[in-house]
């Protein structure tokens, strides 16, 4: 999706996903009918090897199936003998296709109601039940969400997505989540996610969740290792994860050095323009983290917060960009959950440390996910030494072994 609109040669497409062939296609559908066209394009000479057109039921499901069949027998490769379909009703597998595709993106908030679509229409969908835990793992992650109303919910949608599939990838990779971000147990994360590997080798998802368990126990070595096997298999789901890796190792540079990286293809993604502006705040350098911030706001549809934001730091230094940036999370948080311990980390920059302290011990009485990568943020160095925060870091865990 990453090229779909772009005039760049297809083998130099090819050589950045690292693919012999490509498969190019339409699809054409009315309420009764579709029609699909697909050809198979060799990468290196831009020489068609394959092409075929299906005219078909609008709710016929096994075009792809069909089709890849054809294709495996056309490059002289086995195709794999389908097992026994399932049914997936075509409206349920839209909804969730529309909830995948947003739930990794800065309109997260959106997925949710996509997934819980397609599990009323299909309530023994068991990916669209992994999909709806997901949503609920991110978004309390995240901030957005607050897990004293979410946990709940997402855990009964992984359980429910591992019951129905026991033998899914994907529900295992959802029961993961909902160890790390609910129960905060990374040992029996980690068990689940190793689960969903082997069943996937190659999903990137799986292997991203095992990279965050182990950078919460302080293993960034071997994290960024699967990060960067993650980010070969899927380079565009999640263009900033092995940047946000480095980010919580204190790997400033080589951070930086990755988002210039995937910039070129990707110069407007929001991921990556707020982990540009996370690298350069834990760096100390404050007018950078102000024009990412502002770049963000732009290609997120919000020039105003743009203006005032330059307008504050030109006003008031790093100091007003910090203190309009709490000033605007609380008002947001009158009307919408803001996790405590994002308001917390602005008033550890603003080195008031009463106000970090009571919005720590908060985020740590409501199980805010985000106080887990505490120690990893140097916004709070200044209060090693303190009893009330020892306290607090002494209740995360930071071993597998637990």
């Amino acid at each position: 999706m990453q090229y779909k609109g772009v005039r760049r040669p297809l083998p130099e497409i090819a050589r950045e996903l690292g693919a012999d062939a490509v498969v190019e296609g339409s699809l054409a559908r009315d309420k009764t009918r579709m029609h699909v066209t697909l050809q198979l394009i060799r990468a290196d000479t831009d020489s068609h090897l394959w092409a075929e057109s299906y005219d078909r039921d609008a709710n016929d499901a096994t075009v792809s199936d069909t089709a890849a069949r054809s294709i495996a027998a056309r490059l002289n490769s086995a195709a794999i003998s389908p097992a026994p379909e399932r049914y997936i009703a075509p409206a349920a597998h839209e909804a969730y296709l529309r909830g995948r595709y947003l739930w990794p993106t800065f309109r997260m908030e959106e997925s949710g109601a996509y997934f819980r679509k397609a599990t009323d229409i299909q309530p023994d969908y068991a990916e669209a039940w992994a999909g709806l835990a997901n949503f609920y793992g991110e978004g309390i992650a995240a901030g957005v969400l607050d897990p004293r109303t979410n946990i709940r919910l997402e855990e009964e949608a992984a359980a429910h997505a591992l019951a129905l599939a026991p033998n899914l990838a994907m529900s295992h990779q959802a029961m993961s989540a909902a160890y790390l971000i609910d129960r905060w147990d990374p040992k029996s994360a980690d068990r689940e996610v190793l689960q969903a590997i082997q069943l996937d080798p190659n999903d990137a998802e799986s292997l991203y969740l095992r990279g965050c368990v182990l950078g919460v126990v302080g293993r960034f070595s071997e994290a960024i290792q699967v990060e960067k096997k993650s980010m070969e298999i899927d380079p565009f789901e999640r263009p900033d994860e092995l940047a946000s890796m480095y980010l919580e190792a204190r790997m400033y540079d080589e951070a930086l050095a990755d988002i210039r990286l995937r910039m070129k293809a990707a110069p407007n993604d929001p991921s990556l323009l707020y982990t540009t502006a996370e690298v350069w705040r834990s760096k100390g350098n404050y007018k950078e983290y102000m024009e990412s911030w502002a770049k963000w706001h732009i290609v997120t549809g919000d020039s105003p917060s743009a203006i005032a934001l330059r307008r504050a730091y030109e006003r008031g230094g790093p100091r007003g960009l910090l203190q309009w940036q709490l000033n605007r999370r609380l008002q947001q948080a009158k009307q919408r959950y803001v996790s405590p311990v994002e308001l917390a980390s602005y008033y550890a920059q603003l080195g008031d440390r009463d106000h970090t302290l009571a919005l720590l011990e908060e985020g740590l009485q409501q199980h805010s996910t985000n106080i887990l990568w505490i120690s990893d943020d140097p916004a709070y160095d200044f209060l090693h030494a303190d009893s009330r925060y020892q306290s607090i870091v002494r209740s995360l865990p930071r071993s597998l072994s637990m």
